[in-house]
């Protein structure tokens, strides 16, 4: 009997338990940011100025009922508009955010389209946000700005590790019929490397991006004038691309091998690695080739990126000429124990095949 009146009193001990009020807080926020209207709220943007602060937006912070650490995104959208594809213009966790004149050019062109050399509206708002809460927004103000032809095409653009130049990039325009595009490849032999890319013109400009850090995939990044520096996780081999005409980046990491029916087991379906040469910025590879065609490849894919010879839509003179082309047509060798080379080392790249010794 004991026994069932022990059962019966535990029963009773957590359904009172149960029925027991739990005390805490939901997060509510008591007041949304409130964005102040600059005292000047027309620009005239210019190339001169670029790297200039073109404004300074503030706000007053948002109040929630605890005491909790308050993230703000800050978004910019044309004149009219919803929001619903806007351009960040930063996160903090700070009462304001400093704009420069680059900046605010490539929200209006770019993002948003806007006529060049013309007056145009555009409008801004800041939203708080405490961890996985949804934004909650501020008014919306507006500023008008006259907007100047975004491209920047420096002299030159480097890779950076601090002030160590790692790679100088090629400007492409005239081989790939393209405004503002750069390109070079790269050796990082350290995790955790810190690279920034910067023009060597008389206005040197440091990229970096708001981001989180890449592995050894393709990843294109959104380019920001103040973002922070790019951090390379892994060891490797790395195209860098950029195009300074909408200001991104695609960074690749690659490990070169050959492929083809002059290529063992001579029928397409298997690359054979090449080795890279850390001292001579060379991939080579000794292979007993028939003869036949072959390409290069990296990551034994064809896409996003392959190496071939020979006509190109608009670049119909590179036919055999030593000069990889990208999607090129499939090179052709003689029968023989051969030693292939890639040189991606500077632009224009090149490749050769001979007789091993």
């Amino acid at each position: 009997m004991k026994k069932y009146i022990f059962i019966l009193t535990f029963i009773g001990l957590l359904f009172f338990f149960a029925c027991e009020k739990t005390d805490f807080q939901v997060l509510e926020i008591k007041q949304v940011p409130v964005l102040y209207q600059p005292t000047v709220n027309n620009f005239v943007l210019t190339n001169e100025t670029s790297e200039d602060t073109i404004v300074v937006l503030k706000w007053e912070e948002a109040e929630y009922n605890v005491a909790t650490e308050v993230t703000y995104t800050i978004e910019m959208d044309a004149a009219g508009g919803d929001f619903s594809s806007p351009a960040v213009m930063g996160t903090t966790s700070t009462d304001s955010l400093a704009v420069t004149v680059f900046n605010f050019n490539k929200y209006m062109t770019l993002d948003f389209g806007l006529p060049i050399g013309t007056e145009s509206q555009v409008d801004i708002r800041v939203g708080a946000q405490c961890g996985e809460s949804e934004l909650s927004y501020s008014d919306i103000i507006s500023l008008s700005a006259t907007t100047y032809d975004p491209p920047y095409t420096p002299d030159s653009l480097f890779i950076m590790s601090g002030d160590t130049k790692l790679k100088s990039l090629a400007l492409l325009d005239d081989y790939l019929d393209e405004d503002g595009i750069y390109e070079g490849y790269v050796w990082l032999g350290s995790g955790n490397l810190s690279v920034t890319l910067k023009g060597g013109d008389e206005q040197a400009r440091v990229f970096g991006y708001v981001s989180d850090s890449y592995n050894d995939q393709v990843t294109t990044y959104d380019l920001d004038q103040t973002g922070d520096p790019i951090t390379v996780d892994s060891i490797g081999y790395y195209r860098f691309r950029v195009n300074l005409y909408d200001l991104s980046l695609e960074v690749m990491g690659t490990h070169w091998g050959v492929i083809g029916s002059a290529i063992p087991p001579y029928d397409w379906s298997v690359d054979i690695d090449m080795a890279y040469d850390q001292v001579n910025d060379l991939w080579t590879v000794q292979v007993t080739t028939e003869a036949a065609n072959f390409k290069f490849r990296p990551n034994d894919t064809w896409d996003p990126l392959n190496y071939g010879d020979g006509p190109v839509s608009g670049h119909e003179e590179y036919v055999f000429d030593g000069i990889p082309d990208e999607y090129g047509a499939d090179i052709p060798i003689d029968a023989g124990d051969k030693i292939i080379t890639l040189d991606l080392s500077e632009f224009p790249y090149s490749y050769s095949e001979g007789n091993a010794k």
